[in-house]
């Protein structure tokens, strides 16, 4: 998922990049849909994001339950 976030950041400046040449060269339409390209691999990396977050979150250990006696503290004596 790291990857595919960088290849989508990369691709998306590389087209907001081409925007104001395309508006100064040639017809807008084009420096219009360079920007629309650019939010698509822009929501492309957030949805990578989140993605690889959950997929972090979900391999990382649960966090103890402090109601819940360890094995460590079953054999002191309760004072």
């Amino acid at each position: 998922m790291k990857t595919l976030r960088i290849i989508s950041a990369i691709l998306s400046s590389i087209a907001i990049a081409a925007v104001i040449p395309l508006f100064a060269l040639t017809e807008a339409i084009y420096g219009v849909t360079a920007i629309v390209v650019a939010l698509g691999f822009a929501c492309l990396m957030m949805v990578f994001k989140r993605a690889q977050e959950r997929k972090e979150k979900k391999d990382l250990p649960p966090e103890p339950d402090f109601f819940t006696p360890t094995e460590e503290n079953k054999d002191e004596p309760n004072e």
